[in-house]
């Protein structure tokens, strides 16, 4: 039956995903090893790693607001608000696009 045929087909691709990403997950656990290796504390660098992350989320959120107004109190929110209020923002149901989350 096609259907069945179909779903072998999405159970192969997931397979090979599934073997890439442990691939690529297996090159950054080596990478977190060599940084200890050369005596940086992993858990530093896994805060850092993910501190640039989020810098990266923010500009992107930045650049994706097309007016200039909405853009300049974006900027002035963010400074404003600092980390606990973004905290207490996401704890409230804002999420990172700026939008109110579904309940």
């Amino acid at each position: 039956m096609r259907i069945e045929n179909l779903h072998a087909d999405l159970e192969s691709l997931r397979s090979a995903y599934m073997k890439d990403c442990k691939a690529v997950r297996e090159d950054i656990k080596a990478a977190y090893v060599e940084g200890k290796d050369d005596g940086i504390p992993v858990k530093a660098l896994k805060g850092l790693v993910k501190w640039r992350e989020l810098e990266r989320k923010q500009e992107a959120i930045a650049a994706g607001l097309e007016d200039i107004d909405e853009s300049a109190v974006y900027s002035q929110l963010i400074d404003e608000l600092g980390p606990l209020g973004q905290a207490a923002a996401r704890s409230a149901g804002y999420g990172d696009d700026g939008a109110e989350a579904d309940a």
